[in-house]
């Protein structure tokens, strides 16, 4: 008898900044295509996330909309147990958004833009894991994919070609993706990064067409496409014995998330 079981088919998968358009639209609706229901996050946009939504409840999965500051602990604290009423725990987390490239001379560096940039990088990854461990390690099982960045832990650049703070946030996730992953692996939980450099931006408008028949996504130069990123979020999702490993997917300038 033959299997027509998606491969992530009753998983419920929570990702973060999945309104805009880049990566986290893309592993929204690349989720959902594998058979997860989605909760689709944003801080703000709130049509265009709805806009997401409704093209999930089309592919016959669940999804809502849930509002949320990933860097706010209370906030944090509202969306998961506001997720947990409507759809149910999150099995899947993808934490996406962090800080911003910004190159800027060492000199030139503001605290309170590097302490925001610090806290966008790994805030999210500690309040999501406090408030979503326990159900997982419990259940054991889990997924957590982080977006690091390309080349982070090794970063040779000059901060006024790419920016200190951003390369550091970024080996920061990596750091806690490694940490966190092996503490984590006994108990049925993956925890991983996906790590890119640029990203090529394909239309939004195209996605769920290219995933609906199957169609290679278009390459410019050596750069992933955003596609290519969800798709390598969604095999991760989909196994249970890559703990605590950092994938990396190059592009020309180490580091940096376009």
């Amino acid at each position: 008898m033959q299997n027509n079981k998606l491969p992530l088919e009753g998983e419920i998968a929570l990702v973060t900044g999945s309104a805009g358009n880049g990566i986290g639209r893309a592993t929204a609706l690349t989720l959902a295509h594998q058979g997860a229901d989605i909760i689709v996050n944003t801080r703000q946009s709130i049509d265009a996330a709805q806009e997401v939504v409704e093209q999930i409840i089309e592919m016959d999965r669940k999804a809502i909309v849930c509002k949320a500051d990933i860097t706010s602990e209370n906030d944090i604290k509202k969306m998961v147990h506001e997720a947990q009423s409507k759809l149910g725990s999150p099995t899947i987390a993808v934490i996406g958004p962090g800080g911003k490239w910004t190159p800027t001379a060492l000199t030139d560096i503001q605290i309170n833009d590097w302490e925001k940039n610090m806290n966008a990088e790994i805030s999210p990854i500690l309040l999501l894991a406090k408030e979503l461990l326990p159900e997982m390690q419990s259940q054991q099982h889990g997924n957590i994919v982080v977006i690091g960045g390309y080349d982070a832990d090794n970063w040779q650049v000059a901060p006024e070609e790419g920016p200190y703070d951003y390369a550091l946030g970024k080996s920061g996730r990596h750091w806690l993706v490694k940490t966190l992953g092996r503490k984590e692996a006994s108990n049925g939980i993956s925890i991983n990064a996906v790590s890119p450099g640029p990203v090529h931006r394909i239309p939004n408008n195209l996605i769920v067409d290219i995933l609906s028949n199957n169609i290679e996504p278009p390459m410019q130069s050596t750069y992933p496409s955003q596609i290519d990123v969800a798709q390598t979020i969604a095999w991760i999702c989909s196994q249970r014995h890559i703990k605590g490993s950092i994938i990396n997917m190059p592009g020309p300038n180490p580091g940096s998330v376009n």
